[in-house]
């Protein structure tokens, strides 16, 4: 072979590099910008079933306000919240229901009192007087931190009286 031959072989490796590298980083630029629009989807599912939650949870027979088989839209009976909170106590049911509220983000629901102000803004226990307390967190998952919040204006009902609060849904992505 000759110098000429040897010259254009040397040009075509370097040609066949430079085009595979131009070929790997436009791989990784493409993984890399695909990566953040996944990212980004999924923070707008989670935006999504959190809003969608909010409504749901608000219209649950385990929560809603109900007098003589008649149910009441945007109510929650805090008897019914606090017997559901005893219920969660099984892990079993916790599991079940895991999967109802958090889909796929974490999710916290809870209650909070509005109107009047409580005393503190304490978590309520079961038979806590409404009042001396503020919030009653209905389900909270093993993992999560704060995320986005969303909330709504409820009724709350308890002891024959009816209350202002607000159902929230946290949800971390």
């Amino acid at each position: 072979m000759g110098k000429k031959g040897q010259v254009e072989m040397i040009e075509t490796i370097m040609v066949l590099v430079v085009v595979v590298i131009l070929i790997i980083v436009g791989i990784i630029f493409y993984f890399n910008s695909s990566a953040s629009k996944i990212e980004e989807t999924k923070s707008e599912i989670c935006q999504l079933g959190s809003d969608t939650l909010l409504v749901a949870v608000t219209a649950m027979p385990e929560f809603q306000c109900s007098v003589s088989g008649r149910t009441y839209s945007d109510c929650i009976d805090i008897d019914k919240v606090s017997a559901f909170q005893n219920l969660l106590k099984d892990k079993n049911i916790h599991k079940q229901y895991d999967n109802f509220f958090s889909g796929p983000c974490a999710k916290t629901i809870r209650f909070e009192l509005m109107y009047p102000e409580p005393q503190k803004a304490d978590e309520c226990q079961i038979g806590q007087e409404i009042g001396s307390c503020g919030k009653w967190t209905v389900f909270k998952p093993a993992i999560g931190g704060i995320g986005t919040i969303q909330s709504t204006p409820i009724s709350l009902y308890s002891g024959g009286r009816y209350y202002i609060g607000r159902a929230v849904v946290e949800a971390s992505s």
